[in-house]
C-alpha cells in the first residue's frame, strides 16, 4: 500500500511596513504580499478538501492484489471540526456588562447593551459566527467584514457582517509594536476573466478591476470606520485547523480500516490450490456452479487463506482513535458506560468534557480578542446612525456552554446569591451560567420585581384607605349616638 499524506504547519502571517496607500501604490503593494497568501489560500483548500472527504486514502495503490483496494475514508477532520464548533459555539454569543462594572452599571447601559443583542439577531450574527468558527477550525484562521447596512432604513441594525472566504482574504499587519492591522484584501472573480480586488485601509476602500490579469481601472472612496473593518479570527498564534495536527493520524485510521476490508475481502476471495490436479476453465466454472470436482486420489483441494488478527488491529484502531481524540481535546467514548455508580461530574472528568471545556476557553480568550475589534467597529456605526453613545469599555462577549449541566446546583447557586445583600443581582446571574444572556435575565427579574414591589405597595395603599374608612364610619355612628 502507497499513501502519500498531507504535512501542513499553519498559516503565515503578513506584516507590512507602516505606509500610506494611494491609488499610486496600491496595486505594488498588494502584489508584494499575494505570494505569502496564495500559498496559506494553497494550504487551507487542501484542508477544505480534507474536510469534505478528500483524503490520502483515495490515493492508495496495492501491488499484490490490484483487484483488491479498499479506500475507506473515516471523516475524523469533519467530525472534529463539527464537534469544536458547536462545543464553541452551541448557543449564540450575548453581550453582557463587563465584569469591572458589573455594580456600578446604571440601567441605561444595561438597554444599550440589550438594543446591541436586537442588533446582532437582526443582521443573523449567531449563523455568521457559526461559518466564522467553522472556518476558523478548518482553516486555522477567518475573516469577517463589518460594514453600515445598505437597508437601514429596513432593518433595525444600523451594521451588517459577512464571512469571508480566508482562501480569497488577506490582512496584513503592522511591522511595529502592537502589529496592528494595516489594510486588508479581498478577492472576487468575475465571469470571462475578470476580477476585483477589495483593499481596505484605515481610512479608505480601493477596488482593483482587472481584466485577464491586466488592471483596467482602480476606484478609492473614503470610509468613516478609523479602523480595518475586516477582522481576523485565528484559531491560535499559528494559524492552525483542528485536525491539522493529527492529520497523519487520521490517514493511519483510514488506512487500518481499509486494510481490515482488504483483509477481509480477500479470506472471501482467496484463491484455491488444486495439489495433484489439472483442472482446466471449463472444470473451475463447474465446480463453483455444483460445488464438488474430482480430483485423484493423491491430491488435494484447498483454499490459500492468511486471516487478520481482528483483536490485535481492533486495539491498534481504538489506541490510535483515542490518542488523537486526547490531542485534539475531543471527548473519547471509551468507558462511557453510565451503568456504574459514577456521578455526573466523574464521567465528564473521566471521559474528557474537562479538557474539551479547557481548549474551548483557550479558543473563547483569542476570539474575544477579534471580537472585540468588531466590536469597536460595529459600535462606531451605531453611534454615527443611532446615536448610541455605548463603549467597548462597558461591553463583554459572553459564551454559554452546558447551561443545563447541574441545573440544580446552578439554581441553587443563583438562589443563594440572590439572597444574600453581599452580591448584585446582575453578578449573580452571571456567575450561575444558568441561561444564556444574563443581560436581559436580570432586566426582566428587574422590572418584575419592580412590578411585584409596586403592587404590594398598591395592596397596602388599598388596605390603609379600607381601615381608614372603616374606622371613619366607626367614628361618624358614636357621634350619632
Amino acid at each position: 500500500m502507497s499513501i502519500c499524506p498531507e504535512r501542513l504547519f499553519g498559516r503565515k502571517r503578513i506584516f507590512y511596513d507602516e505606509v500610506e496607500i494611494t491609488k499610486e501604490n496600491v496595486r505594488e503593494i498588494v502584489s508584494e504580499i499575494m505570494p505569502i497568501h496564495n500559498k496559506n489560500a494553497a494550504d487551507i483548500q487542501k484542508l477544505y478538501d480534507i474536510y469534505k472527504g478528500k483524503q490520502a486514502i483515495l490515493k492508495k495503490v496495492t501491488t499484490a492484489r490490484s483487484d483488491i483496494n479498499n479506500q475507506i475514508t473515516i471523516n475524523f477532520a469533519n467530525c472534529i471540526v463539527t464537534f469544536k464548533t458547536g462545543f464553541l459555539l452551541g448557543k449564540p454569543i450575548q453581550y453582557v456588562s463587563r465584569g469591572e462594572q458589573t455594580v456600578d452599571v446604571s440601567d441605561e447601559v444595561s438597554k444599550e447593551i440589550d438594543k446591541l443583542n436586537r442588533y446582532a439577531s437582526d443582521c443573523d450574527k449567531a449563523a455568521k459566527d457559526f461559518e466564522l468558527a467553522e472556518w476558523m477550525h478548518i482553516a486555522g484562521t477567518a475573516y469577517r467584514y463589518t460594514g453600515t447596512a445598505k437597508d437601514a432604513q429596513d432593518n433595525e441594525s444600523p451594521f451588517e457582517i459577512h464571512t469571508l472566504d480566508p482562501r480569497f482574504t488577506a490582512v496584513a499587519y503592522s511591522n511595529d509594536i502592537g502589529e496592528e492591522s494595516l489594510f486588508a484584501v479581498k478577492v472576487s472573480k468575475k465571469r470571462k476573466g475578470g476580477k476585483v480586488t477589495n483593499v481596505w485601509s484605515r481610512t479608505k476602500l480601493f477596488k482593483i478591476y482587472e481584466q485577464y490579469g491586466k488592471p483596467v481601472k482602480i476606484t478609492e472612496e473614503p470610509h468613516y470606520m478609523g479602523r480595518v473593518p475586516v477582522v481576523e479570527y485565528p484559531a491560535n498564534n499559528a494559524r492552525l485547523g483542528s485536525f491539522e495536527i493529527v492529520l497523519s493520524m487520521i490517514d493511519a485510521i483510514n488506512a487500518a480500516f481499509s486494510d481490515l476490508a482488504d483483509g477481509r475481502e480477500q479470506f472471501v476471495n482467496a484463491f484455491m490450490l488444486f495439489k495433484g490436479a489439472d483442472v482446466t476453465a471449463e472444470q473451475l466454472a463447474d465446480f463453483k456452479r455444483l460445488g464438488a470436482i474430482k480430483v485423484p486420489a493423491d491430491g488435494d483441494v484447498k483454499y490459500i487463506v492468511s486471516e487478520l488478527n481482528q483483536t490485535q488491529n481492533n486495539e491498534t484502531i481504538n489506541l490510535m482513535i483515542d490518542t488523537m481524540l486526547e490531542i485534539v481535546g475531543m471527548p473519547s467514548r471509551a468507558g462511557s458506560d453510565t451503568s456504574d455508580s459514577s456521578n455526573g461530574v466523574a464521567i465528564v472528568l473521566r471521559n474528557g468534557w474537562s479538557d474539551a471545556e479547557a481548549r474551548a476557553e483557550d479558543t473563547e480568550r483569542i476570539f474575544k480578542k477579534s471580537e472585540n475589534e468588531f466590536l469597536r467597529i460595529a459600535l462606531r456605526i451605531c453611534d454615527a446612525k443611532r446615536g448610541m453613545k455605548l463603549q467597548l469599555s462597558s461591553v463583554e462577549p459572553h459564551f454559554t456552554r452546558q447551561n443545563t449541566d447541574n441545573l440544580l446546583a446552578k439554581v441553587q447557586a443563583l438562589t443563594m446569591m440572590l439572597a444574600s445583600d453581599k452580591v448584585h443581582p446582575r453578578l449573580a446571574w452571571q456567575l450561575s451560567t444558568l441561561v444564556s444572556d444574563p443581560e436581559s435575565a436580570y432586566m426582566v427579574s428587574q422590572e418584575y420585581e419592580a412590578q411585584r414591589i409596586e403592587q404590594e405597595q398598591q395592596l397596602l395603599s388599598d388596605s390603609a384607605e379600607t381601615h381608614a374608612h372603616d374606622d371613619s364610619e366607626i367614628d361618624s355612628g358614636g357621634d350619632a349616638e
